[in-house]
C-alpha cells in the first residue's frame, strides 16, 4: 500500500504528479477517495490476515479478517456495489481459523471409570 492519495486534484493541472504516476492516485471528489481507501484498506487487512494465519497467529488473523470484512461492507454502503465474493471468501477463512482455534474434541475414551489395561 505504498500509494499517495491526492484529493481535489485535477489531473491535467497537476503536472508535478506525472513523474510519480506509479505512486500517486488523484481524486476530484472525496467520495471517490473514500471508496478507494476502503477497498485498499480492506485488501491490506485481508492480506495481513492470510499472512498471520500462515504464521499461526490465529487470533490476530481472525481480527484482521473481521476488519477486512468491515471495510468491504462500508464500501458496499458507500458505492452501492457488492463485494459478495470477497466477503464470502473472508467468511470461509474466518470459519477455518476458528476451527483451528477450537478443534473438535476427538476424545474416544468412553471407558470412564475403567482401568486402562
Amino acid at each position: 500500500m505504498n500509494m499517495v492519495y491526492v484529493k481535489g486534484a485535477e489531473p491535467p493541472t497537476n503536472t508535478w504528479a506525472l513523474q510519480y504516476l506509479d505512486h500517486v492516485l488523484m481524486f476530484d471528489h472525496q467520495d471517490d477517495l473514500l471508496a478507494r481507501m476502503l477497498l485498499d484498506i480492506g485488501h491490506y487487512f485481508f492480506t495481513e490476515g492470510k499472512r498471520l494465519a500462515n504464521e499461526e497467529h490465529l487470533y490476530s488473523a481472525c481480527q484482521h479478517y473481521e476488519w477486512s470484512k468491515k471495510m468491504y461492507r462500508r464500501y458496499e454502503i458507500t458505492e452501492e456495489k457488492k463485494k459478495s465474493a470477497e466477503i464470502g471468501e473472508i467468511d470461509e477463512l474466518i470459519r477455518n481459523v476458528e476451527q483451528r482455534l477450537n478443534p473438535p474434541n476427538d476424545d474416544d475414551d468412553d471407558r470412564v471409570g475403567e482401568s486402562a489395561s
